[in-house]
């Protein structure tokens, strides 16, 4: 399988096309962060933007995000938190020492 292209080299490339992720998002109609996330979020149509601004297919991009034919796969990705917060570990508020 291909390797993913490195977050660096989609931008060297967007600046190569005279474009960049903030303009790709306001000519969409997206938020720019909706762009910056894709490092770590999964999502088809702004996949394909990019793609699209590129001039290339979104599976040659990220190849791990697309099966074998092609289709996108589904999920989304978060990043991993060394702890999870419960409501046992979750940090006291000045709100709930207000109310015991």
């Amino acid at each position: 399988m291909a390797q993913a292209w490195s977050w660096p080299k989609i931008k060297w490339k967007l600046a190569e096309a005279d474009t960049s992720l903030a303009r790709l998002a306001r000519d969409n109609g997206y938020k720019r962060a909706s762009f910056s996330k894709m490092k770590v979020n999964i999502s088809p149509p702004i996949q394909q933007i990019i793609a699209d601004a590129l001039g290339v297919k979104p599976r040659a991009i990220w190849p791990d995000r697309y099966h074998r034919d092609g289709r996108p796969k589904a999920g989304h990705r978060r990043r991993q938190y060394k702890q999870q917060l419960t409501p046992a570990r979750a940090p006291e508020s000045r709100l709930n020492r207000e109310a015991a």
